[in-house]
């Protein structure tokens, strides 16, 4: 979604939520764009190409976390 103007990536972001919740699909995505990947219900971070953490965006307080540190 990095090349879409801002309600294009959304629309993207919004029919990958659809296929999740409709058809039970899992989304893989890789973004460096911290609102994008506050759609999804888990963040994994790689750092050196090891997992260095995950977050499950779906706790109250994770998300506030999140959101407060990347300015959202």
């Amino acid at each position: 979604t990095g090349n879409l103007d801002s309600k294009n990536g959304q629309d993207v972001l919004g029919i990958f939520k659809q296929g999740v919740k409709e058809w039970g699909l899992t989304v893989v995505m890789v973004t460096h764009d911290p609102k994008a990947a506050l759609q999804a219900d888990q963040i994994v971070f790689l750092q050196d190409g090891l997992l260095a953490g995950k977050v499950d965006t779906q706790t109250p307080e994770a998300r506030r976390q999140i959101e407060a540190f990347v300015g959202v």
